[in-house]
């Protein structure tokens, strides 16, 4: 992709990790990868040129996932999910999209993997914290009511013998 090209200057420049592939026999075939590719998944070009991107990078467990994604794009359709992929650092989370083209006929996409591991991560986090608060607060709210109750009863319990 030349300098000329403002589709191949965002494909080298993006901080996603990009792919190009070629779907052959339902098979994802890589035909280029950006530098941010490189740098996510540990693999130089020349390792994965020519080669199934789904044997390097995706989890054996979420095979079936792939196959249907490869199937998707190669009729054309977009792709757009969260999913887990095998990077250089383990396994991470991906905001996953592939927008198919052709090129001289052959059906081809664009594979765009977007880095979420530590957002899921936070916000797992926070939901963690958010039930753990609500539940401090509903047992001390709990006991509050509880002891206003008590002081309620108490009061009541004056009035009636004062008189």
């Amino acid at each position: 992709m030349g300098d000329t090209d403002p589709y191949g200057r965002l494909f080298e420049l993006s901080r996603d990790a990009v792919t190009e592939i070629e779907i052959v026999d339902g098979v994802p075939i890589v035909r280029a990868i950006n530098p941010a590719f490189v740098e996510v998944f540990g693999y130089e070009e020349p390792a994965l040129l020519g080669e199934s991107l789904n044997e390097f990078i995706v989890p054996e467990h979420r095979s079936g996932e792939a196959s249907t994604f490869d199937r998707r794009t190669a009729d054309g359709e977009v792709n757009w999910a969260t999913i887990s992929r095998q990077t250089a650092d383990g396994l991470r989370e991906f905001l996953y999209r592939s927008v198919p083209f052709e090129r001289d006929g052959d059906p081809r996409a664009l594979a765009i993997y977007t880095d979420v591991t530590d957002q899921r991560r936070r916000e797992r986090h926070h939901q963690a914290l958010n039930r753990v608060l609500r539940h401090n607060l509903r047992n001390d709210l709990t006991q509050i009511l509880a002891a206003a109750s008590a002081l309620i009863d108490d009061e009541y319990d004056d009035a009636v013998q004062a008189q």
